[in-house]
């Protein structure tokens, strides 16, 4: 009987623990998820577009924003991070509002559908109904990269259709097949993971950071030819050696890195080198002077706005407005019938024209808090995340010291992560303060 009983407990254990492990994945792979879709993964390998995807996430997004809404029923008023992130919100509500309505007036339909594109700002509702924790978003991020660098690589081997739409022009190798796909994610992840190798202390874990670097290294640095995030991704390494990474050895591991990284750089980084000693004169690029046309193009519809900026529209090519029209038809104007002007290109500027000079200021405001606070919290040596959030602080700074700053907050390929960051700030700034008030 006592065998028996011994033998039931551990089975019913067994199942406890294979159920756990499951819930535990099953977290970080819903996190991935809200990640990729706005990107069109993984429904595009399906012929499915972006746009639909996109569509989807909000709608998982949306019924968990209520859920938590029925929660804080329960309060009385919502804490500081809720309250900021719902400020902000609303401001960039009441712009399209008024502009949509006084200064470039269409019809309701033409802008109303455009509002859904902030909603993954509300994240910090939707996780916070699910207790997701620091480790949890940083890991489904993970995720997330290295599933796009995976696919990117095998598309490299053997071409995938479902990839075609993420397929750009190559500038430094025409030969090659330039696949761009949730880029700004993989710089975050580049950064991440170097800095849990750094802090590895077993030979299986290094070899496993090492083989996710590996993998995502060809994507980031080689096919995808986007400087500005290379550039974020380096930096980012840089800063977080420098700043957040604390080792008594730690003179000698970043010396040895420094050998290592010189001794790779011709082989990652002699393309762009080459190119940049051919170009010359920086005006010569076709992607600055592109961006510089877009500038330009949403400038002077901005001026339309006294400085308040014409707010959100429909993207839909069936509502003809400012946005859609920059979109799908003016590009033809500026010799480029085949592209598209888009506020995505020009980041940070695209916050100002759309937002004004104060929604430029709050999305500033918003970043600063940001990576302030994440820094702040990878200053407390007993947080067992303190590494995870100090690489993502310095991610966020390196994408910000760019001829072209990350508009995480408004803009359509980033807003997502501008959500989960500001969850990730609140969630983080929650854990140490509980983790400070804990008694000894």
């Amino acid at each position: 009987m006592a065998l028996m009983d011994a033998t039931t407990l551990a089975s019913g254990h067994a199942r406890r623990s294979q159920c756990s492990l499951a819930a535990q994945l099953s977290r970080r792979f819903f996190i991935a998820l809200l990640f990729v879709m706005p990107s069109g993964l993984p429904l595009s390998l399906f012929g499915v577009p972006a746009y639909q995807s996109d569509q989807i996430q909000i709608v998982i997004i949306a019924p968990l924003v209520g859920v938590r809404a029925l929660q804080l029923l329960q309060r009385r008023w919502l804490d500081r991070w809720e309250s900021t992130i719902m400020v902000f919100l609303l401001y960039c509500y009441f712009v399209s509002f008024i502009s949509n309505s006084f200064f470039i007036p269409q019809p309701p339909d033409g802008w109303l559908p455009g509002l859904v594109l902030l909603v993954p700002l509300l994240l910090l509702f939707a996780l916070d109904a699910f207790k997701i924790t620091v480790k949890e978003v940083i890991d489904g991020l993970l995720i997330a990269a290295l599933f796009a660098a995976m696919l990117v690589n095998v598309d490299r081997v053997s071409p995938i259709a479902g990839l075609d739409s993420y397929l750009h022009t190559a500038i430094h190798d025409p030969s090659l097949r330039r696949i761009v796909v949730m880029h700004n994610e993989m710089g975050f992840a580049f950064v991440i993971l170097v800095a849990r190798l750094l802090n590895m202390r077993t030979l299986g874990g290094a070899l496993l950071y090492l083989a996710a670097l590996a993998l995502l290294s060809g994507p980031l640095f080689v096919v995808s030819e986007t400087r500005l995030v290379i550039a974020a991704a380096v930096i980012g390494c840089m800063l977080y050696a420098l700043l957040v990474y604390r080792s008594t050895v730690k003179a000698l591991v970043l010396s040895v890195l420094a050998v290592i990284a010189a001794g790779l750089s011709p082989l990652i980084f002699g393309k762009y080198i080459d190119y940049a000693m051919a170009m010359g004169d920086l005006g010569d690029d076709p992607s600055v002077r592109f961006r510089a046309i877009e500038i330009l193009h949403f400038g002077q519809l901005f001026d339309q706005t006294a400085g308040f900026g014409f707010g959100l529209m429909s993207l839909s090519p069936n509502k003809p407005n400012i946005l859609t029209d920059a979109l799908f038809r003016d590009a033809a104007l500026y010799g480029a019938p085949d592209y598209w002007l888009s506020l995505v290109d020009i980041r940070i500027y695209g916050a100002l024209y759309q937002f004004g000079y104060v929604g430029f200021v709050l999305v500033l405001g918003l970043t600063l808090i940001v990576a302030y606070r994440l820094w702040w919290c990878s200053r407390e040596v007993a947080y067992t995340r303190r590494d995870d959030v100090g690489a993502v602080a310095a991610t966020v700074v390196a994408f910000m010291l760019s001829p072209l700053p990350m508009n995480l907050f408004t803009a359509e390929n980033t807003v997502t992560i501008g959500g989960m960051l500001w969850f990730l700030t609140a969630r983080a700034s929650r854990e140490v303060r509980a983790l400070r008030q804990a008694p000894p």
